[in-house]
C-alpha cells in the first residue's frame, strides 16, 4: 500500500509529476537489482532456441553487510555525571540501532539479511554486533528496545549502563 497523504502541490500536473516520483523511488532500486540479475543470468541461445537462453529467477534475496560509528552523546548532557551520560549514550545508541534496523529493511526489500555492527563514536571498539534477519525482524514485538535487538539477533554487553567491548 503507498501512502500519499505527504505529497502536497497546488495543482494537479504537480500532484501526479509528485505522486511519479514518489513511485519511481519505491520500486526503482529492488527493480534495477532484479533487472540487473537477470541480465547477468542470460546464457547464448542453442541452437536458435529463443525461449531457453537465461536462467530463471527462483529467489531473489541479498545480504548487506554494515558497520557504522554510534552518535555521540548529545551536548546537552555534557554536564551531567558521567553515570548518567553512559546512560543516556546506552538508550541514545540501541534506539538508534532499532530505528536504523527497521529504517533499513523498509526501503530495502530485496535484503533479507544485514550483518550489523556498531563502533563506538570514534570508530575505536565494537559495541553491538550481530546478524538481523528479515523475519526476526517481523517476530521482535517486544516493547523493550533491549529486549527487541536480542530478538532480532544483535548481541551487546552492558554492565553499570555503559557498553562492555564485543569480541
Amino acid at each position: 500500500m503507498i501512502s500519499i497523504n505527504h505529497i502536497h502541490t497546488d495543482n494537479r500536473v504537480g500532484f501526479l509529476r509528485a505522486f511519479h516520483q514518489r513511485l519511481s523511488g519505491l520500486f526503482s532500486a529492488p527493480l534495477r537489482i532484479e533487472i540487473n540479475v537477470a541480465r547477468a543470468l542470460r546464457l547464448r541461445s542453442r541452437g536458435g532456441i529463443d525461449k531457453d537462453n537465461a536462467l530463471r529467477i527462483h529467489t531473489l534475496a541479498a545480504r548487506l553487510r554494515i558497520v557504522c560509528c554510534a552518535r555521540k552523546g548529545h551536548p546537552w548532557n555534557e554536564d551531567l555525571p558521567e553515570d548518567k551520560q553512559n546512560e543516556l549514550f546506552v538508550r541514545q545508541c540501541l534506539e538508534d540501532v532499532d530505528e536504523a534496523v527497521t529504517r533499513l529493511f523498509r526501503r530495502l526489500p530485496t535484503v533479507d539479511e544485514i550483518d550489523l555492527t556498531i563502533l563506538t563514536p570514534d570508530g575505536g571498539t565494537k559495541i553491538i554486533t550481530g546478524m538481523v534477519r528479515r523475519d526476526s525482524l517481523l517476530s521482535a514485538r517486544q516493547s523493550s528496545v533491549r529486549m527487541r535487538l536480542m530478538t532480532m539477533g544483535l548481541q551487546y554487553r552492558l554492565s553499570d549502563y555503559r557498553f562492555d567491548p564485543m569480541p
